[in-house]
């Protein structure tokens, strides 16, 4: 489930992921928070069909909600789509004609991860298949790949490239341009761009100029584990 608790009205990352929710991917409830001020972004999303958030008031009652949406069969259209069994085609059989399925190639790795929600375990099996990508990784050419929307590809496509951003800058005198970035891990600039500036702006990287380059911001380099 997904709780907002607080948003601007129209835009911003809460707002867009939201709306993106409730009109389009649908893979979780979209509750926005009930108590206090509303505001007009809050009130926005409950006009598109968020519901207010029933603050529950024990570990039990917060089960059942989380229980209830996972009930309601949110995500289940997306992880059906994305069936990764990996399998030869089917051929003829030479004595009666019919077609007979042969015995998988490869037997898949399994997708766990600890403490994990289903949408974390989806974009983890699409990561793997983002990486085994030759070439570079676009919007289009990932959403062709895995028959997703283009715009569902550029989100999971811009979380890729922040995840391997954090990785290349995680220890002390690292310094790369967007460039470097881009062309090392093989994703469009603007993806690499989004992840930079969301990155600066939470001090995690700081920003250099003459020439603009980014390196790793030493004083918190925990934030790298979080």
């Amino acid at each position: 489930a997904a709780l907002v608790v607080n948003s601007d009205y129209g835009k911003g990352g809460t707002w867009t992921g939201a709306v993106e929710q409730l009109d389009k991917l649908k893979l979780v409830p979209v509750h926005v928070r009930a108590n206090g001020e509303m505001g007009k972004g809050l009130e926005g999303l409950r006009e598109r069909g968020a519901k207010p958030w029933p603050e529950p008031k024990t570990p039990e009652a917060l089960e059942e909600i989380l229980d209830a949406a996972s009930d309601g069969g949110y995500g289940a259209p997306a992880q059906r789509a994305l069936s990764m069994d990996i399998r030869e085609e089917s051929v003829p059989s030479e004595d009666d004609g019919q077609a007979e399925t042969a015995a998988p190639t490869s037997t898949p790795k399994p997708c766990v991860v600890a403490d994990s929600t289903p949408a974390d375990e989806l974009f983890a099996k699409a990561r793997e298949l983002i990486e085994r990508m030759d070439g570079p990784r676009t919007e289009d050419t990932v959403a062709e790949a895995l028959q997703i929307p283009k715009k569902l590809a550029g989100v999971w496509l811009e979380r890729f490239a922040e995840g391997k951003i954090r990785k290349l800058f995680k220890g002390a005198g690292v310094c790369k341009t967007e460039a470097e970035i881009a062309e090392a891990f093989q994703v469009s600039g603007r993806q690499v761009r989004a992840c930079l500036e969301r990155l600066v702006g939470e001090r995690v990287l700081d920003k250099l100029s003459r020439p603009v380059r980014y390196r790793s911001n030493d004083s918190i380099g925990l934030r790298f584990d979080e």
